[in-house]
């Protein structure tokens, strides 16, 4: 008799299945070691499950049963979710849910490059013979080491008469910056970056050799030592870095960004890690080298309705505070939290808004504020948000009704959607269009009215 095929996971997934839970002669039993998760009546709790399960290096039995839950999924995105789980912790493929996982995506592209030839690189300022923010250097050094990351090469640029031969900017797949970018001077992909991504939400006041190696003081803060917050609408919101000299504490701001650019015809992946002072630079090195990170990443990723993948792109703002040694004693970080997070251009992934600010100019929206973020997403979504807010102002509970919505042509911009033509349609345009993924607890359905559990105002611009 000839020996059957060998189990795999595509074999698992189309067999078919017999009465008594039984597949092609093969008895599948429940393991109770198995996530609760997995058969929840929630299918978003039932994906965060399957993600979860990613790297759980599984045993070809429990691999079985996964397989028929699977099986039986009714819901598309958890099925999707369960196979790219499943796929990752194929237990003949080792190591490879390693690398898949959250732990490893913000740093991946600096592992290789897809045709293995071009390099990767971590760059930072060497000012007056001395070395910038060594602190950071060395951490991310102990992160991206040699063994794990032989593509990566750590390079010290001249903050006068910089040399960026030695980089090879235009043989690269990824590379970090460690500092303000305003410090690296005479670097095309800096003026690239600054093309591309004109729309990032932060920055940082054009480097002063006035005041790059200040102490910090509220002239210093206001002119130099913040991080700036780009809304082109209502002009930058500054983040300012602030010493309490009676308590020797300083706190300061720092920004992560992760963006991917086209440089010289191909795709170059750009790390911005830099604070407003050097604590901020090295609290951003701690942050993004944290383990932590994946599960931050992964609750701001739910809750934006995303995926991680190579395209992904990420803005962070970080608040951190540390005690002012005299005499100079490296940084030790107290606190450190991330206030906001943006992937993909879209809106602040950690919580919702606690404000809505229409600006206006002669009666007309010019842009809305969600707290200090100016919204950035357009067309349907964009129209019913002002038709909602402007509706909210005047309400005296929050509540709008949503048959009022309906009739507001200004909710319905002509070429871009047609109002629902029922109750449960609407609810279901709003509820997909604003209150999941952008305003969530700040906007509930309640009967037949949108709630808004937030402020709501309006200001000139």
């Amino acid at each position: 008799m000839a020996s059957p095929p060998p189990l795999t996971l595509q074999r698992l997934l189309f067999l078919p299945k017999l009465p008594g839970g039984v597949h092609s002669g093969i008895t599948l039993t429940m393991q109770p070691e198995l996530p609760k998760d997995l058969t929840s009546p929630d299918a978003a709790v039932r994906k965060r499950a399957w993600r979860d399960l990613g790297a759980a290096g599984l045993g070809d039995l429990a691999l079985r049963d996964l397989c028929s839950l699977l099986r039986a999924e009714p819901d598309a995105q958890v099925r999707a979710q369960g196979i790219i789980s499943l796929l990752e912790g194929e237990p003949w493929r080792p190591g490879l849910a390693e690398l898949d996982s959250l732990d490893g995506w913000f740093f991946r592209p600096f592992l290789s490059a897809p045709d293995q030839a071009r390099q990767s690189a971590v760059v930072a300022i060497c000012d007056r013979q001395h070395i910038r923010d060594v602190q950071s250097l060395v951490k991310l050094g102990r992160f991206l080491s040699a063994q794990q990351y032989p593509a990566t090469a750590f390079h010290h640029i001249p903050l006068t008469n910089p040399n960026w031969g030695p980089v090879g900017l235009h043989n690269l797949n990824a590379i970090c910056f460690l500092g303000r970018p305003g410090m690296f001077k005479d670097c095309d992909i800096i003026g690239q970056l600054e093309k591309q991504k004109s729309t990032a939400r932060f920055g940082f006041p054009n480097d002063d050799d006035q005041w790059r190696g200040a102490q910090v003081t509220d002239p210093s803060a206001k002119e130099f030592h913040n991080v700036r917050q780009n809304r082109p609408a209502v002009g930058p919101f500054p983040w300012l870095a602030h010493e309490d000299k009676q308590k020797h504490r300083r706190t300061d701001y720092a920004i992560v960004q992760r963006f991917r650019i086209n440089y010289g015809g191909k795709a170059l992946w750009i790390i911005i890690l830099a604070g407003a002072t050097s604590l901020g630079t090295f609290a951003a090195a701690e942050w993004v080298t944290s383990p932590n990170l994946p599960e931050i990443l992964r609750n701001a990723l739910d809750k934006a309705g995303l995926d991680a993948d190579e395209s992904t792109e990420l803005e962070v703002l970080l608040e951190v505070s540390a005690v002012v040694h005299e005499p100079a004693q490296p940084w030790v970080v107290e606190f450190c939290k991330p206030k906001k997070l943006f992937l993909n251009g879209g809106v602040n992934a950690l919580h919702a808004p606690d404000t809505i600010t229409l600006g206006v100019r002669d009666n007309e929206v010019h842009c809305v504020l969600l707290d200090e973020d100016e919204v950035t997403f357009g067309g349907r979504a964009y129209a019913a948000l002002v038709a909602l807010c402007r509706k909210a102002v005047c309400a005296t509970n929050g509540a709008v009704g949503i048959h009022d919505l309906l009739n507001d042509v200004g909710a319905w911009p002509r070429g871009l959607v047609t109002a629902p033509d029922d109750l449960d349609k609407a609810k279901g345009f709003f509820n997909d269009n604003l209150r999941r993924h952008r305003l969530r607890e700040a906007l509930s359905i309640e009967g037949d009215s949108l709630v808004l559990h937030c402020r709501v105002q309006e200001q000139p611009v």
